[in-house]
């Protein structure tokens, strides 16, 4: 779902028959369209994974795990910050 957090919209995904959820900035553009935008920095990050949970605390949220984008890991690989 599409939840706000400190002035941004954020959009969380679950892919089927997964345990995993997809944290994303949501970004409205033109004409209904729209764009998703990696959470990129780790503190953000956090901040939105709690929003979350506190919107969305369920049972069966307590089994996810959270996927962080594969480019901000690669980041942390090559120690980008």
């Amino acid at each position: 779902g599409i939840f706000e957090v400190e002035d941004k919209e954020y959009i969380a995904l679950l892919p089927l028959e997964e345990e995993e959820v997809l944290l994303y900035e949501y970004v409205e553009l033109e004409d209904e369209e729209f764009d998703l935008l990696p959470i990129e920095d780790e503190d953000e990050f956090d901040l939105i994974s709690e929003a979350f949970y506190a919107l969305y605390s369920d049972e069966d949220l307590e089994e996810i795990e959270f996927d962080e984008d594969e480019e901000f890991e690669e980041d942390e690989e090559l120690g980008n910050d």
